[in-house]
Formats: C-alpha cells, structure tokens, sequence
C-alpha cells in the first residue's frame, strides 16, 4: 500500500460521513500531495515532514459549529521524489498552480507574496504547505501557507511585515507585527485561494511557556484561557506552546487558539473525554467527532496519545468554532493484517 492509497482511503471515510460525495476532493487531493503519494508504506518517510509528529505529510480537521455541518479540511505538505527544502517548495508551488489551474482560481495573491519566502538557502521545517477545504456541493477551496522563518527566526517579523504590506494590510504590519522575542515565534503565514466570501490572511504565532492570560486579546481573554485550561490543563505550556492565530479580512481582524492536546494527555482516551467536555459546553455534536477518530484509528484510544493533535477554538462569528485535528499515523500504525481489517476489504468494519 502507498502512502497516497492509505491517505486518501482514510479521507474517504472521512468525507463520508460528513456528507460528501464524488471523486473529485480525493482525486485533487492526491495531486497536492505530489510524487510522495506513490511512496510505498513499507519504506520510511521520505521527508522528516513538521506537519505530523510521525512525519506523515497529511494532517486533516473537523470545524464544528452550532447547527452547522462539519467542515472537513486536509492539511498537505506537497513532496517531491527527493525532498529537500527548495526541491519542497517548488514541488508545492507547482501542485498549487496545477490545482488552482485545474478549479479556476485565481493566485494573484499567491504570486504578490511567493518570492519573499523563496531562497536559494531555506532554513526551518518546511517550506510550503497547503490546505485543502472542502465542501458538499462546491469544489474546495484551498489554503497556502508560508514559512515565516525560512530566512532565520530573526528575519521573520520583517518578511510578515513586507508580505502585508503588499496585500495592502498596512495597519496590521504595523501594529501586530514585533521583533523576534525569545517567547514568541511567527510560525506560519497563510493565505486564502478560490471562491471564498471573505478571503483571509493569517498568521500564525508560537508562545512559549506563557500562560494562555498573557497571550489572549484581553476582550476573549477569560473564556479562551478557560478553554485552554480544560484542554491542556494550567499554563504555563512547556512541552508544546499554545499557537495563536490572528486572521484580517474585509470581515475585520479575528483570533483563534490552538491548543496542542496530545502533549498535555496521557492518550487519546483521555483527550476524547476533555473534547467531549468542550464540545457539551457549546452544543456540538459529539457523535460526529467520535466518527472520525475511528475512521482514521488503526489501535485502541487508550494506547498512547496523537491521534488527536490540536483543538483550536475561534469565538469572533456568529456561534463559536471548534476544530479538531486528526492524524492518520500512517508511519506509526501497526500494519499486520490483524490490525488492518480494513485492508482487505477497502472499509472498517
């Protein structure tokens, strides 16, 4: 089995019992991945990718709102057959182009902004990432998101800074973007492709061993910090920091914090039942969730702890959006039969 079969296999689950139909999400799915797709499972990961903490190259999510369907999205670092940073990066770049190409969508915002994160000598975990957002009755849209520190940590304040201010954001390059300080890191810097609404910019911020108080805007900072508390327990985070995500659209400047709850559990179990809590406190609906963690769970909950890597909770629209992001541990699952039975059936049972 490839690595692509298992992926998109495990999306198909998903998609299923989120409603969606047809071919086509899994087949573009499968292009953003790139060459990699074709690797065979027996062999290591090609690429040591950030995106995963078994370096699976494919992460998906679970938006979950009030009297709303569940939005199902993919996380995707494009790979090329021999990795390396730049070989990385325009690896990605094509696939986008392709699939962009393919739906329609422009990317003129991605060429305003695809040189300054491109060097002849990257540095960091990544180089291009995507996303790929999907939909019950429309083609997906897609994501893109940038390595900030692809010229060194103390270059990227600068970069975010130049790339908003291209995109015509000139207050937030001023007023949000700070030097480098030794509890923060600017992470990911992301941007809208295709037939949203309201496009957005994002940008993605890591702190270190702060407490959830001293990282929130001070008008979401008490159920934001109750919520991180219920997810990861008290501050301060040191085993993995908190990420903090600020989005500017026409829509106006919004915020939404990541809790990375795999470090703060002692297994899926045990996150299960925290994510339970947050989902009865907003009136989500948990049966759903428990869904897609068995449709990606190749061992019991209760073994070790990652199948569930983050939840990240946004209170600025109408009703507040929970996320829940799930690994496929496609380079850590137990691949004898017994533990597959899906395998030769092409479904779980």
């Amino acid at each position: 089995m490839s690595l692509g079969d298992y992926a998109a296999e495990r999306l198909w689950r998903l998609r299923k019992l989120t409603g969606h139909h047809g071919a086509d999400d899994i087949r573009l799915f499968r292009e953003l991945m790139g060459p990699v797709a074709g690797r065979p499972l027996t062999r290591p990961p090609a690429w040591k990718s950030d995106v995963t903490d078994d370096h699976t190259p494919v992460e998906f999510s679970l938006a979950f709102r009030r009297d709303h369907s569940p939005q199902l999205r993919a996380l995707i670092e494009p790979l090329p057959d021999r990795p390396d940073l730049p070989s990385n990066f325009e690896a990605a770049r094509q696939a986008i182009e392709d699939v962009a190409h393919t739906l329609g969508y422009s990317l003129e915002t991605f060429e305003q902004v695809t040189d300054l994160f491109s060097t002849s000598l990257p540095q960091g975990r990544f180089a291009l990432w995507c996303g790929l957002v999907m939909h019950p009755s429309r083609p997906p849209d897609l994501k893109v998101y940038f390595n900030p520190q692809v010229q060194g940590r103390h270059r990227a304040p600068e970069l975010v800074r130049k790339a908003l201010d291209r995109l015509g954001l000139h207050q937030a390059a001023e007023s949000l973007i700070r030097p480098a300080e030794p509890q923060e890191d600017l992470l990911y810097f992301s941007i809208d492709v295709g037939q949203w609404e309201n496009p957005r910019t994002k940008i993605y911020s890591a702190h270190r061993r702060l407490p959830a108080q001293e990282i929130i805007p001070p008008e979401q900072r008490e159920p934001l910090a109750a919520f991180c508390d219920r997810v990861c327990g008290p501050g301060p985070y040191a085993r993995r920091p908190l990420l903090l995500c600020r989005s500017f659209s026409a829509a106006g400047t919004r915020h939404t914090m990541h809790a990375p709850i795999r470090d703060y559990v002692p297994d899926d179990a045990v996150a299960r039942e925290r994510t339970h809590d947050v989902m009865r406190r907003l009136g989500l609906d948990r049966e759903t969730f428990d869904h897609a963690l068995g449709a990606v769970a190749d061992r019991p909950l209760t073994s070790d702890s990652g199948l569930l890597s983050y939840l990240s909770l946004a209170l600025d629209e109408d009703t507040p959006r929970l996320t829940t992001y799930v690994t496929i541990e496609a380079y850590s699952a137990d691949r004898t039969p017994e533990a597959m039975p899906w395998s030769h059936t092409g479904s779980r049972s």
